[in-house]
C-alpha cells in the first residue's frame, strides 16, 4: 500500500457506505486481519530461524518486534503464537483462517510452557540421568530447551524477594527491606 492511500481520511467513505454494505466490508476486513497476524508470524518464524534480528543488534525476538512499533503485549503475544505454530501441527493454519486468536494462541503456549517447565522440575536426579535432563515425555523428544533469554528477557532469579513499602511519617513510599531479612 502506498502512503498516499494511508492519507486519504477513511471517515469520508465509511460514513457513505450502506448499513449492509459497511457490514459485509467489516466482515471482509476482520478476516484480511487475522490472515494478516498470520503472515507476520510466519516472517518473524524466518528472522529468527536466520538470525536477522542479531544482526542488527538486538539481544533476542523480543526487543526486535517491539522495536517493529508493537506494545510489550502485542510483542509477547506475536512470539508466544509464533512458538506455538513451530511446536503444534495445525495451529498456523487455524490461526490464518480466524478460528484461532492471537491472544488465544500465546495462552495456550504459555500453557504448555508452564506445564513444561512444571514437569521438568518434577523430575528427580535419578531421572534426570536417564532421561538426558527432560522430563521423559514423548514431547520431549528432540524439543529444544527454552528459557527467557531466547525472547530477549533476562531471566528471573531464584530467592529474589520483593522490598515492602512501608509508609512511615516523613518517609513516604521508601522502600525498606522485611523484618525477616
Amino acid at each position: 500500500m502506498n502512503k498516499t492511500s494511508l492519507d486519504t481520511p477513511i471517515t469520508t467513505t465509511v460514513a457513505a457506505l450502506s448499513d449492509q454494505r459497511l457490514l459485509q466490508r467489516v466482515k471482509e476486513l476482520s478476516a484480511i486481519e487475522h490472515y494478516v497476524e498470520g503472515v507476520v508470524i510466519d516472517h518473524l518464524r524466518e528472522v529468527e530461524r536466520r538470525g536477522l534480528y542479531l544482526t542488527l543488534g538486538f539481544s533476542g525476538m523480543f526487543d526486535y518486534v517491539r522495536e517493529l512499533g508493537y506494545s510489550t503485549g502485542a510483542a509477547w503475544r506475536r512470539l508466544k503464537a509464533m512458538r506455538l505454530c513451530e511446536e503444534v501441527k495445525g495451529a498456523r493454519g487455524r490461526l490464518l483462517e480466524g478460528t484461532l486468536t492471537l491472544d488465544a494462541a500465546a495462552q495456550l503456549q504459555h500453557a504448555f510452557e508452564r506445564q513444561e517447565r512444571k514437569a521438568n522440575r518434577s523430575t528427580t536426579p535419578d531421572t534426570d540421568k536417564q532421561t538426558g535432563g527432560g522430563s521423559g515425555t514423548q514431547a520431549d523428544v528432540g524439543r529444544p530447551r527454552r528459557s527467557s533469554s531466547a525472547l530477549g528477557r533476562p531471566p528471573r532469579l531464584a530467592g529474589r524477594r520483593r522490598t515492602e513499602r512501608r509508609a512511615r511519617p516523613g518517609r513516604r513510599g521508601r522502600r525498606v527491606r522485611p523484618a525477616a531479612w
